[in-house]
């Protein structure tokens, strides 16, 4: 570990510094001792990272497994929320920009984003924004099925956003049409 301090410190952020990550992530580098942390990060940094943390020949024990159970003991409308979120570009969201990207009011987004929270699904890093942990993301985006329409409503929303916020700014500015 001491040899490697920059590899060491990847890997700790491709797995999230989630403990079961971790102990995942460790139990393959032992397993191999012939390969450097650097190998493995580079592996997990380019491949499937949520296959990549799993022990093979025991699909229980996997980051992906895990998700599936907290995942399974949501709602429909809750798990069809958290596969959405998984879609999100950038750090964080509103609950207004997942009702978009959902097609639902902001009442059932905030409802919905308030039950993932209490699951440990979805972060809320600050009031009224949103997360996604970088392999619960992987985890949520691999299981959208609903393809584009989802994100075309979200950067409508942004785009929608924009205009009212440019009109607020300045009304009398001519601008180009959408």
């Amino acid at each position: 570990l001491a040899a490697d301090r920059p590899a060491v410190r990847e890997l700790v952020a491709l797995c999230g510094g989630l403990p079961l990550a971790l102990r995942i992530a460790a139990a393959h580098l032992l397993a191999r001792p012939d390969r450097s942390i650097g190998d493995y990060v580079h592996e997990l940094r380019t491949g499937d990272r949520l296959a990549g943390l799993q022990l093979h020949g025991d699909p229980e024990m996997a980051v992906r497994a895990a998700i599936d159970l907290s995942h399974a003991a949501r709602t429909p409308v809750e798990q069809r929320l958290f596969r959405l979120l998984g879609l999100v570009p950038g750090p964080d969201t509103t609950p207004a920009a997942v009702a978009a990207l959902a097609d639902v009011d902001v009442v059932e987004a905030e409802r919905g984003l308030r039950a993932l929270v209490a699951a440990h699904l979805v972060e809320e890093p600050a009031p009224g924004r949103h997360a996604l942990h970088e392999l619960v993301r992987l985890y949520a985006a691999e299981r959208v099925d609903e393809g584009r329409a989802p994100l075309d409503r979200l950067l409508g929303w942004y785009v929608d956003t924009v205009d009212r916020a440019a009109d607020a700014l300045d009304p009398g500015r001519h601008r180009l049409a959408r």
